[in-house]
């Protein structure tokens, strides 16, 4: 039997599996595609599911899982790492 926190795990991994999803429609078929059975664009299904996975996060936080109060910190530092290996990219030919 489960306990609350690993459910929220297991809703949290299949939140980033959908985010996944969603990005990988993006990327084949365009932002602005629109699912025929839906009718949502990739882009605003992107957002949906991003949406759901925090919306798991902050769960996982008001249980005292997880401590998201350094996030804006390690958010900024997430940003500079990744601008770090996005000009790496560009020097290597592989970015535009």
């Amino acid at each position: 039997m489960l306990n609350k926190e690993e459910y929220l795990l297991i809703c949290l991994a299949e939140e980033a599996a959908e985010v996944q999803q969603a990005i990988t429609k993006w990327l084949r078929f365009g932002k602005s595609d629109v699912h025929p059975k839906t009718g949502i664009e990739n882009r605003e299904e992107l957002r949906l599911e991003l949406q759901d996975f925090i919306a798991i996060l902050d769960m996982l936080a008001e249980e005292e899982i997880f401590d998201l109060s350094f996030i804006e910190e390690e958010i900024e530092a997430k940003k500079e790492k990744v601008e770090k290996y996005m000009k790496y990219s560009i020097d290597r030919d592989r970015l535009k």
